[in-house]
């Protein structure tokens, strides 16, 4: 069954312009094997009052694609719960927290804040050069997470606060030490420390923590992507209850 008026209508404004932004997209790059937009314009129009013309070419569809995403790009992706991503069913964690310490990338900060919002993470730390949520990339990456974001200038600024708190806190590096996430146990209130995308997590800052965990990888490659890394962590931790 494809996507109905009604369901199209029960979204919010930002998650309307994403649904058509999006299909517009999958439906120039799937050789038209995609449902045709044609209902999603017309829909967005008659809720939002627009009044986009239904493109003739792929050229006018890639043209009302970008427009739609620079309009979404102008505005908030930290909306009320749509009937996508809603908490009525779900426990926000206070217990569990991340911090990601010196992360390059835009879309791996987005990446990681969605993956908490989806495991019901309640609070986000980012310090050094980690970028906030007023970067626009991150803002689209994160799709809306209402993860709480709160930035300390550096790590030992945000180990000194959780500290104060009473977290105990577990820098996520493979180095001699470590042991498998499969073997380790969260007991309390724990943070967990992802480092650079490059670099990891510096030695002072290891020195500085409670614990340090490392993921088994079975293959050749011995590293992941910080924030696959990141929702491996969330998905063992918040999976098991612990």
């Amino acid at each position: 069954m494809g996507f109905t008026e009604n369901k199209f209508k029960s979204l919010n404004r930002i998650n309307r312009l994403k649904k058509t932004g999006i299909s517009i997209r999958e439906y120039l790059h799937s050789d038209k094997n995609s449902p045709s937009p044609v209902d999603l314009v017309r829909w967005l129009n008659d809720c939002e009052g627009t009044n986009y013309p239904i493109p003739q070419s792929d050229k006018e569809w890639g043209l009302l694609s970008e427009t739609i995403f620079a309009v979404i790009g102008e505005e908030s992706f930290f909306t009320p719960p749509s009937p996508f991503d809603t908490h009525e069913n779900g426990n926000l964690r206070n217990d569990i927290i991340f911090v990601l310490d010196n992360i390059r990338s835009p879309h791996n900060c987005g990446s990681i804040l969605r993956s908490a919002g989806a495991y019901g993470i309640a609070r986000v730390i980012i310090t050094g050069f980690t970028p906030d949520t007023d970067n626009p990339k991150v803002r689209r990456v994160s799709m809306g997470s209402p993860v709480s974001v709160v930035r300390h200038k550096t790590f030992l600024d945000a180990a000194d606060a959780l500290r104060s708190e009473g977290f105990r806190i577990v820098a996520m590096e493979r180095c001699r030490g470590s042991v498998s996430l499969h073997d380790f146990h969260v007991n309390g209130k724990t943070a967990f420390v992802m480092g650079n995308e490059e670099f990891g997590i510096p030695d002072e800052s290891l020195a500085m923590c409670d614990g340090i965990v490392h993921i088994d990888l079975p293959g050749v490659k011995h590293s992941l992507n910080v924030s696959v890394a990141a929702g491996l962590v969330m998905n063992a931790v918040c999976s098991a209850g612990g």
